[in-house]
């Protein structure tokens, strides 16, 4: 079970780090498979760098939803 806030948090660095946050010894099976769980490559794959998209401090390159939608994925690799 996973918790997604209405005001959530990033930190300064890249997609990828901010996913793996919580769990930094995921393997890239499980952070692959809960980037395409969260549909968070809907919207990275559009990015030039994917997943390896600095976001700036507290997400500040990233809409609302996407923020929303990269702290799915989080919880998703949190469950692993």
């Amino acid at each position: 079970m996973g918790v997604v806030l209405q005001d959530d948090f990033l930190y300064e660095g890249t997609i990828r780090e901010n996913i793996l946050f919580p769990r930094p010894n995921a393997t890239e099976e499980e952070l692959q498979q809960a980037v395409h769980g969260a549909y968070v490559n809907e919207f990275t794959d559009r990015f030039e760098k994917g997943i390896d998209t600095l976001i700036g401090e507290r997400g500040v390159k990233l809409s609302g939803g996407q923020r929303q939608t990269n702290f799915y994925c989080t919880c998703f690799v949190s469950a692993t």
